[in-house]
């Protein structure tokens, strides 16, 4: 019995607290209704000031940009490209002024015009696959073992350079324009070597698409003079067979022509991508950077509102803490 009276007295002692606390609650509202009631005045105020300096602030200050660019690694370049765009990066977190100015991007007048760039591999499952198709099991399983495990599986650095496509992400001070993202473009593209095995694997490229022409136009020159030769023995739809001991296989014929057809369109692709070094996929454009605050004439309001109050609160919370000082004093 007198362990159920103790335990309905810790129950009873439980719900007296909790009820004290939701009473605390609804005092600590019940004060902060009165006053935003008794300051009603100065809030409206305060918002109507924001909204006039948040308009103010967006038309007359110029926003920071930000841009994305999608690009082709060609001739296994992903390697050189992540160093080349760290290298930047660093210059412009050192301020190297010089080396920025000698690019273009930076102005005495207008400062840096890039904030920061940055890169990432574009993942694309399927094409890692067929890179890794010419391997064996074992071979797959031996660089997979090298993969760094710091990064996720996909981003690892072993993995990157085996992408295609990469992403530039860059932000540009409000000075910058289109122009500037081109300056970026040409700097990755100053590599003489690289480019010198460019132009050599255009023309590479050029002379398979030529043979393949060539072959092409043997083929249809063959299938013409055997229309001809059909059509001037009289044969009818029915008799129109070529012997298997003439050496022609004209199945095999059209079969090698579609193939040819189908390696020159992939041909073109390639030497679409190779008109530059890093070839642009997409469309760049400067896009106003949001910022933590986000738009002004909404922010700026809430802040000076709540700016307001946290220092009322202050001020209560030092009086109180003051009043404590007095009665220990006394």
């Amino acid at each position: 019995m007198a362990t159920n009276e103790n335990q309905d007295i810790d129950l009873s002692h439980v719900f007296e607290k909790l009820k004290n606390v939701f009473k605390g609650v609804l005092v600590v509202i019940y004060r902060f209704v009165r006053f935003l009631m008794r300051n009603v005045a100065i809030l409206g105020v305060l918002l109507i000031a924001g909204v006039l300096l948040g308009f103010l602030w967006q038309r007359f200050h110029k926003p920071n940009y930000e841009s994305e660019i999608i690009i082709q690694s060609n001739l296994e370049s992903a390697k050189y490209l992540y160093e080349t765009v760290e290298l930047l990066d660093a210059k412009i977190n050192q301020r190297d002024t010089v080396f920025l100015q000698n690019l273009g991007l930076y102005k005495k007048s207008d400062g840096l015009l890039v904030k920061k760039i940055e890169i990432e591999p574009v993942i694309q499952l399927k094409n890692l696959l067929e890179e890794y198709r010419q391997f064996d099991d074992g071979q797959v399983m031996t660089m997979l073992e090298n993969i760094d495990g710091g990064k996720g599986f996909f981003e690892s650095e072993s993995l990157t350079w085996d992408y295609k496509f990469h992403t530039l992400n860059i932000i540009l001070s409000s000075e910058a324009s289109e122009l500037t993202l081109h300056k970026i473009l040409l700097f990755l593209e100053d590599n003489e070597e690289l480019q010198k095995l460019r132009n050599i694997e255009i023309k590479n490229l050029h002379e398979r698409r030529k043979a393949n022409n060539y072959t092409i136009a043997q083929i249809d020159t063959l299938l013409k003079n055997i229309n001809k030769s059909l059509v001037s023995s009289g044969a009818s739809g029915g008799q129109m067979l070529i012997s298997a001991g003439d050496g022609f296989d004209l199945p095999e014929t059209l079969q090698n022509k579609s193939g040819l057809l189908t390696t020159n369109a992939l041909i073109d692709r390639q030497l679409l991508g190779l008109q530059s070094l890093v070839y642009v996929v997409n469309n760049p454009e400067l896009i106003e950077r949001q910022t933590l605050l986000g738009t002004t004439i909404i922010s700026v309001p809430f802040i000076l509102i709540f700016l307001f109050i946290l220092y009322h609160i202050g001020k209560r919370f030092y009086l109180t803490v003051q009043g404590y000082a007095n009665k220990d004093q006394i």
